[in-house]
């Protein structure tokens, strides 16, 4: 495959909040896809500056037009320096020209709003061109017109949060048909090595409370406003430590704030040791971080602590109020001194708060659990790891989960997918290589129904009777035994070379195949809260059977939490040492990405909006949510209910719901590929289940701030509490007591309680 080649453009690149992210953007994209030029414009050393040229990864192209540039004559220098001050043009573009005017790109980034875009406008030759913005633009006031002089030459122009490009629209109308939302990225692994190393200052040891504020110091960030934050805490017998890193390049603001701490007698608490390279050993050791800025389209610090586990104290700016939730995973304030002092006094006085906050953050911080946890059982170095489904097609939480486990887990090393169904989604066939066996017309022909076999005449008698014989198999429990033989002779082979081989499902008809395999490690993902599953059908019990013989060939498995661990080992305590609890990972900023797509179905924001997102199956139990819809239509309830899925089931709640008289309230949408952009407009997400593991829908629902309310099934509880998204209820027998717990939630969101 080709590589695609990519030219990103920067005026410099110090050590500042969307430099870093560009630093992390650089590490997480694989070298092996992309030829990558930077080009740098202006790097001049400023006084106090760190440079961040070092961290870029070797494999990228830098250009750096100033250090090329700085060889020539002094008077060329001040022809330039002349040249800039009477055009406004770019000190260095001449020479950017030249070095682009023979290049051709498949894409052209300019990165930043506070230097001329006119470049890649109207120099750089590229299929798609585009603006990465980092601030707010409707506040900044660097600015760069070029931005928008040059508009209708960009493809797209990206913002860093939903907030600030919200109200960037609502400015400049004009941007609105090409601007999306990409959120700054951390790399993890480094953020976590950094913080291990030794502070690179001496901190105070005295026990007093210590805040941390990594910034440059400049107008925005307010340092001015964190002194007299300062002096009004402690005028009320506070005593703590707030230290400062960042770049004192701005000479009369730096004296400015010195003096400031002087006069309030703060010198010895307030501290400002200038920029660090590793400001991460500092968040580390800090009670809170505190990002007081005039306006942040999204803080790289406060994702940074966030990450570390952290809390934060931020004030309301666009980025902020994406990654924070108050009181929760931070504290929000307004932006005068007096709003700022009062939540640094709540913070200080409530060591409930701060537990709190912090217990939350590590809830939040699923995703690199997952990998944390996964990492040792891959052990070092790059491996290659395939995942096996049945029917890769088939939509479900399950599969949803697996995919994303597959992202993350590619990060370790190359990851491969296997399905019995050959994959009809370019995108992952874009993404992954997909081993199948579609092309062998026996195990194609095992994945039909029955009754569409028996009545195709095209297909040969000796076919059909395989089919039938598998069905009967499946009734017995065995229906693996036809897979298995059949992969024997055309497989293996296929599944030679894997270093993990992890089967997503439970109930895969491969989970025997595999268990076979000589692999150095093989793992069982349990989706679901197996104690109940197994125990739910004559099928369930027929296909774990020989689960304790099964499962003993299984190097780890993988349960979704605690208490669906528990529930597995209770059955098979001999497995205890090698089960394991691992939350499905969130991708908070894929979630919100998918969201903020625009909506398929549009809801009636004068009614209550509920929505259930499930495959249309006897244990999601629709008739019964239809049973509860009617009851609050008889209680004279506004309200309007989304099923979201598709199943066996679909065509029989479909006639349920026109037999009750529901038209009217409750929708049908289908199976819907991206069912975000609908659940964010919605009020409530309801979830009634006969049994669960972990939904992947409540996942989606609190990173959007949809409140849930489910049964008290499987890992419900804990995935809820963890969470903080809503409550559960036990389940009732009684249609009208759920229906009047239903009713209940509506009237206490609806009042905003």
């Amino acid at each position: 495959m080709e590589k695609k080649k990519i030219l990103i453009t920067i005026n410099q690149l110090f050590k500042g909040g969307a430099e870093t992210a560009l630093i992390n953007l650089l590490h997480v994209l694989p070298a092996s896809e992309y030829e990558i030029d930077l080009l740098i414009f202006d790097q001049i050393q400023l006084r106090g500056s760190i440079s961040l040229i070092p961290k870029i990864p070797k494999w990228v192209h830098v250009i750096n037009i100033a250090e090329a540039e700085g060889k020539v004559a002094f008077v060329k220098k001040a022809a330039f320096k002349l040249h800039r001050k009477v055009t406004g043009e770019q000190r260095f573009r001449q020479a950017a020209r030249q070095y682009l005017h023979d290049r051709f790109y498949d894409v052209a980034i300019s990165y930043g709003e506070w230097f001329s875009s006119a470049l890649v406008a109207l120099d750089t030759a590229a299929r798609r061109k585009y603006v990465w913005i980092h601030a707010d633009i409707d506040k900044a006031a660097f600015l760069h017109p070029d931005i928008l002089r040059y508009q209708d030459f960009f493809d797209g122009f990206i913002f860093a949060s939903r907030h600030s490009m919200e109200a960037a629209l609502a400015k400049f109308p004009k941007l609105k048909r090409c601007s999306f939302v990409i959120h700054n990225q951390v790399d993890r692994d480094r953020l976590r090595q950094l913080s291990k190393q030794p502070p690179p200052v001496e901190l105070p040891m005295d026990g007093l409370p210590l805040l941390l504020t990594v910034a440059n110091i400049r107008g925005e960030k307010n340092h001015l406003r964190q002194v007299e934050v300062m002096k009004l805490l402690f005028d009320r017998g506070y005593r703590f430590h707030w230290v400062n890193v960042g770049s004192l390049a701005k000479t009369d603001l730096v004296s400015r704030v010195k003096q400031s701490a002087a006069d309030a007698g703060l010198c010895a608490y307030f501290h400002l040791p200038g920029a660090v390279s590793n400001p991460y050993s500092l968040m580390c050791r800090a009670d809170a971080v505190c990002v007081l800025s005039d306006h942040e389209s999204w803080s790289m610090v406060i994702t940074e602590a966030k990450q570390l586990g952290v809390p934060v104290i931020a004030t309301e700016t666009s980025g902020a109020l994406e990654q924070i939730v108050d009181g929760k995973t931070g504290l929000l304030c307004g932006f005068s001194a007096e709003e700022i002092a009062a939540r640094i006094e709540a913070f200080l006085n409530s060591n409930a708060l701060r537990a709190n906050i912090r217990e939350n953050l590590r809830a939040e911080a699923l995703c690199p659990d997952t990998l944390d946890t996964l990492g040792p059982i891959l052990s070092e170095g790059k491996k290659k790891v395939l995942y096996v489904f049945d029917n890769i097609n088939y939509l479900s939480g399950a599969r949803s989960a697996a995919l994303t486990q597959a992202k993350m887990v590619s990060r370790l090393g190359q990851v491969d997918l296997f399905s019995l169904e050959a994959c009809q989604d370019e995108t992952l066939t874009q993404q992954y290589h997909i081993l199948s066996t579609s092309d062998d017309p026996t195990l194609r022909l095992l994945s039909h129904p029955l009754r569409e076999t028996i009545k195709d005449s095209t297909i040969p008698r000796r076919a059909k009777l395989l089919r039938c014989l598998y069905a009967v198999l499946a009734r017995l429990g065995q229906e693996s035994l036809i897979p298995d033989l059949l992969l024997k002779r055309g497989m293996c082979a296929a599944f030679e070379g894997y270093d993990a081989i992890f089967v997503v499902s439970e109930a895969s008809k491969l989970r025997r195949f595999v268990s076979e395999r000589k692999h150095p490690v093989k793992v069982q993902w349990i989706h679901t809260d197996y104690a109940a599953w197994r125990e739910r059908s004559a099928w369930t019990k027929a296909v774990t059977k020989h689960d304790a013989t099964l499962y003993s060939q299984f190097d780890t498995i993988i349960c979704l939490n605690r208490t669906l661990r528990e529930k597995f080992v209770a059955i098979y305590p001999q497995f205890a040492e090698k089960t394991i609890a691992v939350p499905n990972p969130i991708l908070r900023d894929e979630i919100l990405r998918k969201a903020a797509e625009p909506p398929t179905v549009k809801v009636d924001d004068t009614k209550f909006n509920l929505i259930t997102i499930g495959r249309f199956e006897q244990e999601k139990r629709y008739d019964r949510l239809l049973a509860i819809a009617a009851e609050l239509k008889k209680q004279g309830l506004a309200f309007h209910w989304y099923f979201v899925g598709d199943g066996v089931l679909y065509q029989d709640i479909a006639a349920l719901r026109v037999q009750m008289g529901l038209q009217e309230y409750v929708t049908l949408t289908g199976m819907m590929p991206n069912p975000c952009p609908l659940l964010k407009q919605c009020d409530l997400m309801v979830l009634f289940s006969e049994y669960e593991g972990t939904p992947v829908t409540i996942d989606e629902a609190a990173v959007l701030g949809v409140p849930v309310l489910a049964n008290d099934v499987g890992g419900v509880r804990e995935q809820v509490e963890r969470l903080s998204c809503g409550r559960t209820i036990l389940d009732a027998v009684d249609i009208y007591e759920l229906a009047q717990q239903v009713y209940e939630v509506i009237v206490k969101i609806s009042s905003g309680l």
